[in-house]
């Protein structure tokens, strides 16, 4: 019986210290961790998981909402056999429930159609991107993505069904 406890114990440790963890994240960590979880997400197109992470009230500065940017996501990203976008944060801040990280992108692949036309547009872009998020509960993955701009881009038409 006290072989088993002393298997036990240390496994149980273990096991709450692995399941709490994230929750003693700092909120930047946690930010963070959500939003390379979005670039993984959208690396992957795994456009479901991407629109979970954005709350019905999503709104970017080209006026879409939820549905219409993931919709417009999966139809540029169409034509990618190939796709990774690389991100690099250059700044993040937290004020109350919600906070910004800026940086850049930086797509690498290969695809048909107008894939490469993307690419270049989007590794052209200077100026930072700017994704604004909101923790919409208590857990470290509540944190939603309810905005996206790029100053560079303001005057840019995305193109709708």
């Amino acid at each position: 019986m006290r072989h088993y406890i002393r298997i036990i114990i240390p496994a149980l440790t273990v096991l709450i210290v692995w399941l709490v963890w994230p929750y003693l994240a700092s909120t930047e960590k946690q930010v963070a961790n959500r939003h390379r979880d979005l670039v993984s997400a959208a690396s992957r197109r795994s456009w479901q998981e991407v629109g979970e992470m954005m709350p019905a009230d999503y709104k970017d500065q080209w006026g879409a909402n939820r549905e219409d940017a993931v919709s417009t996501a999966r139809e540029l990203f169409a034509g990618f056999i190939v796709l990774d976008l690389e991100w690099k944060q250059a700044e993040l801040s937290v004020i109350g429930n919600t906070a910004q990280i800026q940086g850049s992108f930086r797509i690498e692949g290969n695809g048909m159609g107008i894939s490469s036309m993307i690419m270049d547009t989007i590794n052209k872009v200077k100026k930072p991107w700017t994704f604004t998020w909101r923790k919409d509960g208590w857990k470290p993955t509540d944190w939603k993505l309810i905005s996206v701009s790029n100053e560079e881009l303001a005057g840019m038409q995305i193109p709708r069904e």
